[in-house]
């Protein structure tokens, strides 16, 4: 079952329930993972997986050695490395920051965070954005969170997918796709 395409550096990445594919000059390689969900490649490669008690796995890099592996009880759906180091993790019961070789839950922090957590990006300004299935969305920096959902700007109450461009949030939801854009710590939907 594919999952996922992504380019890493110079290479064409396919997830897959069986482990990843690499394409690295011209040719293939498998690297074992099982039920891969998510991959993030950045500094270091982490994995993530839909079990139910995921553990992801954080590794040196594509094909390179284990780390470490966090110990996490939830199902994983989205994960976020911003610029700051910190990797953000969405689950089905909401936001956990890793930093630090800490694990930390978030969801307390606002309803926003206690939701299933469907997409995380950042803007260029650095904020960080988060999208839950049945909230709306979040910009969160410096302990300020400013929110939108239905009863402020967005079509639906329901969020499926999310994507950040510059200072542009893009949400699809049951009622069609929404452009949200930030400033000013103030969103304008257009």
């Amino acid at each position: 079952l594919l999952r996922l395409f992504l380019n890493f550096s110079d290479s064409l990445v396919a997830l897959t329930d069986k482990g990843y594919f690499i394409k690295e000059q011209g040719q293939w390689r498998n690297l074992p993972g099982q039920d891969i969900l998510l991959l993030f490649a950045g500094k270091d490669t982490v994995y993530g997986t839909p079990a139910p008690t995921a553990e992801p796995r954080i590794y040196e890099g594509l094909g390179k050695p284990l780390r470490q592996k966090l110990p996490l009880s939830k199902r994983i759906i989205s994960m976020f490395a911003g610029r700051s180091g910190v990797l953000w993790i969405g689950t089905w019961e909401g936001l956990v920051k890793y930093e630090n070789g800490q694990l930390a839950d978030q969801s307390a922090l606002h309803p926003v965070f206690n939701d299933r957590i469907i997409g995380i990006s950042e803007l260029s300004t650095g904020e960080l954005v988060v999208a839950s299935l049945s909230n709306g969305i979040a910009v969160y920096k410096n302990n300020r969170i400013v929110s939108l959902n239905a009863s402020n700007g967005l079509r639906s109450p329901t969020v499926n997918t999310m994507t950040v461009h510059k200072d542009t949030i893009w949400i699809g939801s049951n009622k069609g796709l929404t452009m949200v854009q930030y400033k000013d710590n103030h969103f304008r939907t257009v």
